[in-house]
């Protein structure tokens, strides 16, 4: 039996509360109200708080007790401090953001490197190789424009300031999101910067005789936003082309502008740097001009194409006086040294651009291309007569060897804009404008082409046979996408079919590395975030042993991108930025790595709006520079990553590992399960899907479709990974975190407690599962389910005094009845309030060990999700309103009634709007020729109903995702 729950003191009320403050007092009336309900559950075990404070707010909506504007100023003042509360979690996560703490600190580290090194060149090896890659991908999390993302952003620096972002948020475009990324690109970069003048510093000290020659770099930068086609038809070649030149802009105006400073300084004369600042000059001007030209190039509006055919003639002629080779540019800077020999602040000045030059080219970012294995299946489905699946057992061999055949004679075709227009094939188009990229733009710079969906060899040859086609074999790192279950299992095998390939052993010896990717979002949500993680580990551990096993070690170096997002539904570790990086690759790994003799490198994305924000302000940029260098650069500060004795191997990866394996299948299969479950794909797709505000250019899949509900079609596989967990969230129940792990833990509770205790590697994944429970709130998703109860509804028809509400009530409970919704959604409630209690009851003997279960924000987060359901109540209410009408039309009222139900409002309304239209307004000039005396009454036509239902669904809807966004503040991310 639960304790009934003691207030002693009550907590800092969520919005500021002043004699008489309105939303203060309604506020501190909701807190009590659900404090009461908590104390109640012994009583009443089978209600949901959250529900019965709803069902108190809804109840005073109707009785005119409150209005909707009262809750408006209690969600304000939530949001408000939602907001904060963001800030406060990006400066934990973090860690120290004090602009000169993080230069100290990188000082510190630097000069601990040089104190290590025996002489010059051991030193610069160590800074001067690629040690963590960032990744910037433009995933629909973005819930703030980037003039909100700054000023939150100043907050973590002010904590006398709490901005509230009361203003609608729009969906962002697709040149938004470009915008949001050079943004923080160019934040990073100038981090970086302020990396190398400590270098610099350092070097200079130590290494007089050599410290103009330091070339450091420690970090990459990379992009996929505006090329990521994965999924994709409204990303055409030219905008990718577009997006192309702007991070080349980016990057040359920096240039440039650092030229300017020192002639303005008098460092340098202007005849000193006459040619690279006139060629840098005259690049940025052509390059403005073609990339406003691409950015609105429409073929439908270019008959026969004599717009592009003149572009194209323009690029190529101007070629020449454009810097299209950073060797060619770094020629022209480096004699600038000796110009200002005296000034050591203006050598370090040059010596920093110089390794920026070399380190990023003439982009402010690498680009990563990304298209689906069925695209590339298809550009050679002619040469190969591929049939079936290219990993089918029957044609495996004699596929692998066609394409082999074709790799091995494949001659160079050089391109035109034109044939890329006339290109149907999306994998033949994007080779080609890589192609086109290399020989107009930039003729160095190294191309990232991803392959999501990648399970065969086969997938990745016919890769590689396309890039030798199009002459861009030199320039492209073909890396496949290793994410499904099948794909995590195999991804090894795959690469080591290739490796048996002379000719694909040259391309990667040539190109110094083998790039793979790998994802926690599909994986993720398939088997279950902890078991992805796992699998994700020892793929990388049978690439280190396959890599070994050819010899390669001196001449390939092993590249890993995972994706991963914020959230820890999506791969994020929940504590700060080094355990971040722990996660992705563990002390044990990183050992065995350095014991093969495998040169690693770490990729992994910083995605959305959720990921922009952690590099929205320089200093922000900066932390993050300084987290990620500590871990990679210096020793790893977070001792949780270690045992007790260092030299102590974690026994998760000895005597422990096959129980541990045992212990993760079994959450893997309850994760499978649970994506079988019909019943799941119903909690899923009903109500979630309206509940997510847009927040991305992507299309998020939502129940747009009108008509009555097909249950047999809600499938959890068809739903991407944000929405999927994003849905999770809102709704109450981080499932693909935390569902398994009760079932897995009551087989062998021993071994939990024994792995707990003693393995550091186990205890981070068990920090995910007890962050997935603080976010989970069993009452708000009990008290979603129990809303679409009709009983619920006929008992509250029974305990109404007023016969219009009693009516209404049982017209709510007639209409569910016709949706079988409840019985499902109820069994599959029991089956994870059984898990998820048996998991915290297990993690909560374990508190003495530091895992924390408290659920941060608790009563502001349920009170929200109680003015959610209580707006959602009214909705309900709403729609038995809705006057019948003729069977003309093709949808009925019930369908129409049944699409509200599930809040697919505004496609509803519209529908509703045509078959209630307004009258025309009236032509005060009109001339008929006779006179009316037709009396023109104000509410004529359909006027009431528009006023009364259809404008009120419409602003009631806005609330909810108003609430949805304040929820998302409060998590820290979208999903």
């Amino acid at each position: 039996m639960m304790r009934k729950t003691e207030h002693t003191q009550p907590p800092a009320s969520p919005i500021p509360v002043q004699q008489g403050n309105a939303s203060g007092d309604l506020y501190h009336r909701f807190q009590a109200l659900y404090r009461a309900a908590q104390d109640d559950r012994d009583e009443d075990p089978f209600f949901s708080p959250v529900l019965r404070l709803a069902l108190h707010i809804q109840n005073a909506l109707e009785n005119n007790d409150i209005t909707l504007k009262d809750l408006d100023t209690v969600i304000s003042g939530l949001h408000g401090k939602a907001v904060c509360r963001r800030a406060e979690r990006a400066k934990k996560y973090l860690g120290p953001c004090a602009r000169d703490e993080n230069l100290a600190r990188l000082e510190a580290l630097i000069r601990k490197i040089a104190a290590a090194a025996p002489d010059f060149d051991a030193f610069q090896n160590a800074i001067g190789k690629i040690s963590y890659g960032y990744v910037f991908t433009a995933h629909p999390t973005f819930s703030l424009t980037m003039e909100q993302s700054h000023t939150l952003a100043e907050t973590v620096f002010r904590e006398d300031y709490c901005p509230c972002f009361t203003e609608s948020f729009e969906k962002p475009s697709l040149n938004d999101e470009n915008r949001f990324a050079c943004d923080v690109i160019g934040h990073l970069r100038g981090a970086w910067r302020d990396y190398c003048a400590i270098v610099f510093k350092v070097a200079a000290e130590i290494f007089p005789d050599r410290w103009k020659t330091c070339r450091p770099r420690g970090i990459s930068i990379a992009s996929w936003v505006g090329f990521d086609l994965d999924g994709r038809m409204d990303i055409g070649w030219t905008a990718s082309y577009a997006n192309r030149i702007a991070l080349m802009i980016l990057q040359l105006e920096h240039y440039q502008n650092v030229l300017s400073g020192l002639v303005r300084a008098r460092h340098l004369t202007p005849a000193d740097v006459e040619e690279p600042l006139t060629r840098l000059r005259l690049s940025v001007e052509q390059l403005r001009d073609y990339h406003a030209r691409f950015s609105s190039y429409n073929p439908d509006q270019d008959p026969g194409y004599a717009d592009l055919q003149a572009l194209s003639r323009h690029l190529i002629e101007d070629k020449a006086s454009r810097v299209t080779s950073k060797t060619e540019l770094a020629e022209m800077i480096a004699p600038l040294l000796d110009a200002c020999a005296e000034n050591a602040d203006a050598q370090t000045t040059l010596c920093i651009l110089l390794s920026e030059i070399e380190s990023a080219g003439l982009s402010a970012a690498d680009v990563h291309f990304r298209i689906n294995a069925a695209q590339v299946h298809n550009a050679v489905r002619r040469q190969t007569d591929l049939k079936s699946h290219p990993a089918d057992p029957r044609f495996r061999k004699s596929y692998m060897d066609k394409i082999s055949t074709h790799y091995a004679q494949a001659e160079t075709v050089n391109v035109h804009f034109g044939d890329i227009l006339g290109e149907k094939a999306s994998a033949r188009r994007l080779f080609m404008l890589i192609q086109q990229i290399c020989m107009h733009l930039d003729s160095e710079s190294p191309v990232r082409f991803l392959i999501a969906e990648s399970e065969s060899a086969f997938t990745v040859m016919s890769a590689l046979y396309l890039a030798r086609c199009y002459g861009v074999e030199d320039h492209i790192d073909i890396c496949p996408l290793f994410e499904t279950e099948r794909a995590l299992a195999q991804g090894s095998r795959i690469l080591g079919n290739l490796l048996e390939n002379e000719n694909v052993t040259a391309y990667y010896k040539n190109r110094g590395k083998i790039c793979i990717q790998t994802g926690y979002s599909d994986a993720g949500r398939f088997i279950g975030q902890v078991p992805a993680g796992g699998s994700i580990e020892r793929l990388k551990e049978r690439m280190i042993k396959l890599l070994a096993h050819h010899s390669l070690r001196e001449e390939i170096r092993l590249v890993v991108f995972d994706t991963h997002g914020e959230s820890v539904g999506r791969g994020a570790h929940p504590v700060n930025v080094a355990m971040r990086m722990a996660y992705l690759s563990s002390p044990h790994f990183l050992r065995g790595a350095k014991t093969a003799g495998i040169d690693y490198l770490q990729e992994s994305s910083w995605q959305g709006g959720d990921g922009f924000f952690l590099f929205h302000h320089p200093d922000l940029a900066l932390a993050n520079l300084t987290r990620v260098l500590e871990f990679w650069l210096g020793e790893d500060p977070e001792p949780k990553t270690k045992t007790e004795n260092e030299n102590e191997e974690d026994p998760y990866y000895t005597h422990l590992r096959g129980a541990a394996t045992e212990f993760l299948i079994n959450v893997k299969d309850y994760q499978a399960r649970l994506n079988d479950n019909p019943d799941y794909g119903l909690l899923l797709n009903l109500l979630g899907p309206n509940l997510l505000p847009p927040s991305g250019s992507r299309a998020v899949k939502r129940q747009s479709e009108l008509g009555p509900l097909r249950m047999e079609g809600l499938r959890t596989r068809d739903m991407r990974a944000i929405p999927h967990n994003a849905i999770l969230l809102q709704m109450g129940i981080y499932a693909n975190v935390v569902s398994g792990f009760g079932q897995a833990i009551r087989s062998d509770p021993a071994f939990f407690a024994e792995i707990l205790e003693h393995s550091p590697q186990f205890r981070t994944y068990i920090d995910f599962v007890a962050s997935g429970c603080r976010l989970s709130s069993c009452d708000a998703l009990k008290a979603y389910i129990d809303t679409l109860d009709p009983l619920l509804w006929q008992i509250r028809a029974t305990r109404q005094s007023d016969p219009e509400r009693r009516e209404t009530c049982e017209a709510v409970a007639q209409s569910l009845e016709t949706m079988p919704v409840h019985a499902a959604l109820g069994r599959l409630y029991r089956q994870l309030y059984q898990d998820i209690s048996y998991l915290r009851r297990a993690l909560g003997r374990f508190e003495s060990h530091g895992i924390d279960l408290v659920r941060a924000h608790k009563e502001e987060t349920d009170i929200l999700q109680a003015i959610r359901i209580a707006i959602i109540h009214t909705i309900f209410s709403l729609a038995m309103r809705i006057p019948d009408y003729s069977p003309q039309h093709e949808l009925d009222r019930a369908a129409l009634v049944h699409n509200i139900l599930q809040l697919n409002i505004p496609e509803t309304v519209e529908e509703l709007r045509r078959i209630f239209p307004l009258p025309e307004p009236e032509d005060p000039h009109a001339d008929y020729g006779e006179r009316s005396t037709q009396d023109h009454q104000e509410d004529e036509g359909y006027t009431l109903e528009t006023r009364q239902i259809f404008d009120p669904l419409i602003d009631l809807h806005k609330r909810l995702l108003t609430i949805s966004r304040t929820l998302i503040h409060y998590f820290g991310f979208t999903g």
